[in-house]
């Protein structure tokens, strides 16, 4: 799956440019590392931000691919995007990947990708996504 191969070699380089902060990390820009615990965290998001109205890792459905990149993942964890959950794919314990609704990149905005233990929500993990104005 071509998701899959993107965030493989993302977690390969490392995600150097992430620096590590307290739940929820949010910030303008960029993603940043979100630390639950230990052996626990949100390294990066692939792609992290998009143009809206354009589809982003384009899949068959016409849905767009999102690889979560991070440690600690379990085949329980879902993908939630702006608190919505969407279809997940447990890869690894340090990939997940998730497909997104066109509907969902209408317009620009700056929201929330987070992953969260259905058995354990308070261990969630979020990073921001942005969506550009298109153009």
């Amino acid at each position: 799956m071509r998701i899959e191969r993107a965030a493989f070699a993302l977690l390969l380089l490392g995600a150097g440019a992430c620096r590590e902060t307290p739940l929820p990390a949010v910030e303008t820009g960029r993603v940043s590392r979100a630390r639950a615990d230990a052996g626990r965290s949100l390294l990066a998001l692939s792609p992290s931000e998009s143009r809206a109205g354009e589809a982003f890792h384009p899949q068959p459905d016409g849905r767009s691919g999102l690889a979560v990149v991070g440690t600690g993942f379990t085949p329980d964890d879902v993908v939630l995007w702006d608190g919505r959950p969407l279809p997940t794919t447990f890869a690894h314990s340090r990939l997940l990947t998730a497909t997104v609704p066109r509907e969902w990149l209408a317009s620009p905005r700056r929201l929330e990708v987070s992953v969260e233990s259905p058995s354990d929500p308070s261990r969630r993990l979020s990073a921001p996504f942005v969506l550009r104005p298109p153009g």
